[in-house]
């Protein structure tokens, strides 16, 4: 009777202080226990999600080199078993982090393939919303049926219709409690938010510049407007991002005549010289003012698109490029 009443009250005290993971069962939390946590993102249709957090994750995949980063700035590199990113040179990677990249798997190419995903038993993908598509990962419910966390990145593959800086501080806030690295991704946001602060103070009540942000595909130029991360970033440099279509001409380009131009380096940073000189190459447009007074400047993708941690670098290079005189501060 006495091993009856005992094995009672322990069953009671298990279920009054536990919770139940996926399978149902209960497990114990402790008065200082972390997890569950529950973050909001999105399933690969665009639909809101709240995604379950039952530990802390052990075995990573990685797609894109600023999630890779991420995990780097907060000691998490050793959770990744796969990484994959646009080039696998990875001088790429921010010079601090140079370190903790040997610590890195082996760097697939741009997409991963199902077979060798399902190979490395992860249980956190984190990508873009074209990570979790049928040509490379499939969806997030074919993950979630199989226990694996999911995490698409809120500024990807425009799943929300105007990024913002702030998407990228929730990004890396919820990296941190996915993580339980508060402390290191308050640092990384609050840089940034100081970085933003100080060159608003410095630059309160200057004329604002004409700025267009470009990049070429193919024989067309596109243009990146206020919807994008980018023309955040520059509104809240106080720049004036030029408005004019998604895509536009050489003639248009001389017609608009910017103050300063930037032009998106796809192909990584040290591609950043040939990404200009298409600008200053082409005799048409010497007379612009922005290739004038040489302002014609490289904007690397990853600094200005689902940046994360290069976010700080895609504001220091909005911040050189609209006010010079900044530059190295």
């Amino acid at each position: 009777m006495m091993k009856f009443i005992w094995l009672l009250i322990i069953t009671v005290i298990i279920n009054g202080c536990g919770f139940a993971n996926k399978e149902g069962t209960v497990a114990v939390k402790g008065k200082n226990a972390y997890y569950p946590i529950s973050i909001k993102n999105y399933t690969s249709n665009r639909e809101n999600l709240n995604e379950v957090f039952y530990k802390k994750p052990e075995r990573v995949i990685a797609h894109h080199q600023n999630i890779m980063e991420a995990l780097m700035a907060i000691d998490e590199e050793e959770t990744i078993v796969g990484g994959a990113f646009a080039g696998t040179d990875t001088r790429e990677f921010s010079t601090q982090y140079k370190d903790k990249v040997k610590k890195l798997p082996e760097i697939n190419g741009f997409n991963f393939d199902l077979e060798t995903v399902l190979m490395y038993r992860p249980d956190l993908i984190i990508g873009w919303q074209s990570t979790f598509s049928s040509r490379v990962l499939r969806s997030t419910d074919f993950w979630h049926k199989r226990g694996v966390n999911t995490y698409i990145v809120p500024n990807s593959n425009s799943i929300l219709p105007i990024g913002t800086v702030e998407d990228e501080y929730r990004f890396l806030h919820d990296i941190g409690s996915i993580f339980n690295r508060q402390k290191e991704t308050t640092m990384l946001i609050n840089e940034i938010k100081d970085e933003v602060a100080y060159v608003q103070e410095q630059t309160k009540g200057r004329k604002q510049q004409r700025v267009l942000i470009i990049e070429f595909m193919g024989r067309g130029v596109t243009t990146y407007d206020k919807t994008r991360l980018c023309g955040d970033m520059v509104k809240k440099l106080g720049g004036q991002l030029i408005e004019c279509g998604r895509n536009i001409d050489a003639e248009t380009l001389i017609t608009l005549n910017p103050d300063v131009i930037f032009v998106v380096n796809a192909k990584g940073l040290l591609a950043n010289d040939v990404a200009i000189q298409k600008v200053y190459n082409n005799k048409a447009f010497r007379n612009i003012k922005a290739v004038k007074n040489k302002r014609v400047y490289p904007i690397p993708l990853v600094f200005m698109y689902a940046s994360g941690t290069r976010t700080i670098d895609g504001i220091k290079t909005f911040r050189d490029g609209l006010y010079p005189e900044m530059k190295g501060r």
